[in-house]
């Protein structure tokens, strides 16, 4: 939610639309940070299956994410800004590779 919504608070086709995604983009920075904090601390309380079996479920919904992403149409992507195609499936292998990958370690 984050990265989409910074997605859109540079590339919505209406201003206040992408000063609202500003706002919105920061606060799903703030959650998000919470997130991994929570999942951090979490990790640590629980058995190398059940991490095993956390990353298997998150593997399912980052290839998800992938499907979702292909969906937005060019109308839709203009107009609100979002990811769609080359760039969206780029957007999702950034976290693959980074956020995701290092949550595991």
């Amino acid at each position: 939610g984050a990265l989409v919504a910074a997605w859109q608070s540079a590339r919505a086709f209406d201003p206040k639309l992408r000063a609202a995604m500003r706002v919105i983009a920061r606060d799903e920075t703030r959650h998000a940070a919470l997130a991994w904090r929570v999942d951090a601390w979490a990790r640590g309380c629980l058995s190398g299956d059940e991490r095993a079996s956390l990353d298997a479920i998150r593997d399912r919904e980052v290839q998800a994410l992938r499907e979702e992403v292909r969906r937005p149409t060019e109308a839709r992507r203009r107009a609100l800004g979002f990811p769609c195609g080359d760039d969206a499936q780029r957007l999702v292998a950034a976290c693959t590779q980074g956020l995701w990958q290092e949550a595991r370690a």
